[in-house]
């Protein structure tokens, strides 16, 4: 099957505005409910904590600018920076036997974290509209607002060294535990510099074939060429623009 460039330059716009805006208005809602409703301060004195900050931003394709029209959900991540999940695999033993000698630990727990959002967007969107899932909670779509998903998750620090607490060398990630026990870490915000970056350097085509290459995709599922379900955006492939030429280019990720 051939496209036409018109074809492939709608299928590389951004979704319309009134998409875009009840994307805002969602991510707005729940930034405000979880400020509101969430008892920080009472948290704090009941834990010992010296603060209890979080910070509410969306990850994703929404984030990136790479959505298209209709597409899924929208990610927004709720991530406490008060208390996090350390990972030390890549210290010596004895940084390892260092950082453990100076380590400050916390009686608070991931899922108490979760447990405070879950009831924060119950009171804001209503019981009959959240919904606890595995990885995350679903907003469902209604009136002016858009199906989500909010992901609590805590601050993860990959230390890369460790002479001392105040001058270690970390890579800030965030991490959260699935209802089945498993962990999963993620670095949205270095994901997005990157692709800032690409950006950049293709002089703003990449987002556009990115959203081309999705929008094509979506059209051969609705066409029954491919499977729903079959190819998630993030398994399509890399994009990049060589140092030669300004072609974009196409790379099997083998997966």
């Amino acid at each position: 099957m051939k496209y036409t460039d018109q074809q492939l330059d709608r299928f590389s716009n951004p979704p319309p505005k009134y998409q875009t805006d009840a994307v805002i208005r969602t991510h707005k809602k729940v930034r405000d409910a979880l400020e509101e409703f969430i008892p920080k301060e009472e948290l704090k004195r009941q834990y010992n904590m010296s603060s209890f900050t979080f910070d509410v931003y969306l990850q994703g394709s929404y984030k990136n600018s790479t959505n298209i029209r209709n597409s899924s959900d929208i990610d927004i991540v709720v991530e406490l920076s008060a208390v996090f999940y350390p990972d030390t695999a890549q210290l010596s033993a004895n940084e390892r036997h260092e950082y453990d000698r100076q380590r400050v630990s916390s009686d608070f727990r991931f899922a108490y974290f979760r447990s405070q959002v879950h009831q924060a967007l119950v009171k804001a969107f209503g019981n009959n509209l959240v919904h606890p899932a595995s990885k995350c909670i679903k907003i469902d779509e209604h009136g002016s607002y858009a199906n989500a998903d909010v992901v609590p998750c805590l601050t993860h620090k990959v230390y890369l060294n460790f002479p001392d607490r105040f001058d270690a060398d970390v890579r800030l990630g965030m991490a959260f535990d699935t209802q089945s026990g498993q962990r999963i870490a993620n670095f949205p915000k270095q994901h997005f510099g990157s692709m800032t970056q690409k950006s950049t350097d293709t002089n703003g085509k990449f987002k556009e074939y990115v959203r081309m290459f999705k929008a094509l995709k979506e059209e051969l599922v609705s066409l029954g060429r491919l499977g729903d379900g079959i190819a998630p955006s993030y398994y399509i492939c890399l994009l990049y623009t060589s140092d030669a030429a300004d072609d974009m280019q196409c790379v099997d990720l083998g997966g």
